[in-house]
């Protein structure tokens, strides 16, 4: 990794040793010059490596991307984090081109821009800006996911020679000095000649990312064409998010393997449309819109041919154009579309889209698309999809519980995190059958699995049983030096959840439980304890949560302040919530009733 660091940036490694060290009680990874420190949970056994090696491979370059961004060049306002944080993410991303595979590199991009899209639909705020609490607020998800996709798209809008020689001079110009986002900005303009001012202000200085809603339509009667149109849809929802002005590509291959490509421009107009004429006799068999990945974007397009949309998820080699495919195909709800995903998926090759099919079927929450998520986690065999899936398996289901019995079934081959989301998921069919099994797991001294993944998965997915034998294990478990350390937080979070549907006696008592906790030697275990007491609305409690705060390093008191805000403004009775969760789920019982006797009718 250090000599592909070299070689990719063109300056050479700044300090005379890269030295790491592991300690328990650290928070993540962290990019001390010469000595980077990693929390002891990064420690892996083989089996553990076999869904986290990936994983950790990415955070071990992150940390050294960090020796010329953040380290050798050091930002001179917290404004301008992206220049450290984003360029440390987007360098996992450019590791994993040169040294993994193209499909792990577009998938972890995709990834990213999901990340800060999830968000954006809480908060957006430009990459950089002044405007915040504390500058530790600025290290979310905006600057990392983010601006990677900032700094990914310049690298496109360059090309990669002038891309990577602006890099080079304005790492090699600003050694030992420190950096803002126009020294970074006049760099790239030198080593390309272009003028990016107007990129910088929209995707830097100003908030948001082009929403598009695509239509489109196929004339076999006319000229033989493809007319598609694409309109950036977010400033319709927020005046002081901009129209974007980029170049997209769009590709309509047809059934004779022909590609007729087309750009299309947004300049100052809302909308473009593009007429693609397509070879006399072909007929349009997939619909590509940005099949190189080159720009930051959503799209909503549901006019397109279900026949289409199910070749590009079974031909197409771009694997987001393909994650695209099904995700619209699984939107419709239809039953034929629902059948083709059934069979297409068994041949997808990249686990990632599997990953992704198992999430929006698990969105869907049909009866069928249900069944077809239990048949995708039985068939799993790679041990990085496995726990994704078995995530997206907590619907209350009777394919899903019995999908997940056998994989449990299994338990002595499963990886850690797998073994730990197939049992959470479990808990949460509420099925009274399964406590014992979940009990056992939870007090079986061969299960904790390394750093108490499995008995962690155990304990929440006792509080997801709801039942009060399981509610009343847990209330006995979460106290210190009870559990491994960290399997507690699992522990706290499954009473949590757990105490929603309890007697107001028992929840009064996982309350004051929770509220002992706010005291613990160990500052995760506090801050679950916070966290569960706002998500209780123990509100009562805000004055002795308040007095804990001199136990928090400075930079969590912003932390501490939004608790305390949504602890004081927590309204209503408990009771009242779980009253209304009740209701909303009969509601979906009944739908899914009424969605059985519907496919009966049609059989």
């Amino acid at each position: 990794m250090v000599q592909w660091l070299q070689k990719k940036v063109g300056v050479a490694f700044p300090w005379p040793k890269y030295y790491q060290i592991s300690l328990p009680g650290l928070r993540s990874a962290m990019e001390n010059i010469s000595l980077v420190t990693w929390v002891d949970t990064f420690i892996q056994d083989e089996t553990l490596a076999l869904e986290r090696q990936l994983f950790t491979d990415c955070v071990n370059i992150h940390e050294m991307g960090h020796t010329y961004f953040g380290d050798l060049l050091v930002i001179r306002h917290f404004e301008h984090v992206w220049l450290k944080e984003s360029w440390a993410t987007y360098i996992e991303s450019c590791w994993l081109q040169d040294n993994v595979s193209k499909d792990e590199f577009c998938y972890e991009m995709y990834q990213n821009a999901c990340g800060y899209f999830e968000e954006c639909r809480k908060y957006m705020r430009p990459i950089v800006t002044r405007r915040y609490d504390h500058s530790w607020d600025m290290f979310d998800r905006h600057t990392y996911p983010g601006g990677a996709w900032r700094i990914h798209m310049l690298r496109q809008l360059l090309g990669d020679e002038a891309f990577w020689m602006g890099v080079h001079i304005y790492v090699e110009r600003f050694a030992k000095k420190t950096v803002q986002t126009s020294d970074f900005q006049n760099c790239l303009e030198e080593a390309s000649g272009l003028n990016l001012t107007r990129f910088f202000e929209e995707w830097i200085y100003s908030k948001g990312y082009p929403a598009l809603k695509g239509q489109y339509s196929y004339n076999d009667l006319q000229n033989n064409t493809v007319t598609l149109t694409l309109t950036q849809t977010q400033h319709m929802n927020q005046a002081d998010i901009p129209l974007f002005g980029f170049d997209i590509e769009v590709m309509i291959k047809t059934n004779k393997d022909s590609e007729c490509t087309c750009l299309l421009t947004f300049d100052r107009a809302a909308t473009v449309t593009a007429c693609i004429a397509l070879p006399k006799g072909e007929k349009p068999a997939q619909v590509l819109i940005d099949p190189h990945n080159k720009i930051l974007h959503t799209l909503d397009m549901p006019s397109v041919d279900r026949d289409v949309l199910i070749n590009t998820a079974k031909s197409c080699p771009h694997l987001v154009q393909r994650i695209w495919a099904y995700s619209e195909l699984i939107q419709s709800g239809s039953r034929p579309a629902l059948k083709a995903v059934r069979e297409l998926i068994k041949q997808e090759s990249f686990y990632g889209v599997r990953i992704e099919c198992a999430k929006k079927l698990s969105e869907l929450n049909s009866v069928f698309s249900l069944e077809i998520l239990s048949e995708l986690l039985d068939n799993e065999k790679e041990p990085m999809a496995m726990a994704p899936i078995a995530e997206a398996c907590r619907h209350k289901d009777d394919h899903l519980r019995y999908a997940l019995r056998r994989m449990l079934d299994k338990s002595a081959t499963l990886p850690y995190r797998a073994h730990a989301y197939a049992l959470i998921a479990l808990g949460c069919q509420q099925n009274a059958d399964d406590l014992p099994f979940l009990l056992e797991v939870a007090k079986d001294e061969n299960k904790v699995g390394q750093h108490g993944i499995i008995r962690g998965g155990a304990l929440k997915a006792l509080g997801f049983h709801r039942s009060k034998e399981a509610f009343e294990y847990l209330l006995g478990r979460v106290g210190y030096h009870k559990e491994p350390l960290r399997s507690r937080p699992m522990a706290i979070q499954g009473l949590a959840h757990a105490a929603e549907w309890q007697s107001d006696r028992l929840r009064k008592a996982a309350i004051e439980e929770l509220a002992s906790l706010t005291r613990d030697p160990n500052i995760q275990i506090r801050m679950e304890a916070v966290e569960a007491l706002v998500q209780l609305r123990a509100n009562t409690y805000a004055d002795a949560i308040e007095a804990t705060k001199h136990m928090y390093p400075v930079d969590d008191w912003p932390w501490m302040d939004r608790q305390l805000r949504a602890l004081n403004n927590a309204d209503g009775d408990l009771s009242e919530i779980g009253l209304q969760k009740k209701a909303i789920e009969k509601l979906e019982n009944r739908v899914k009733e009424l969605e059985e006797a519907l496919s009966a009718q049609k059989a």
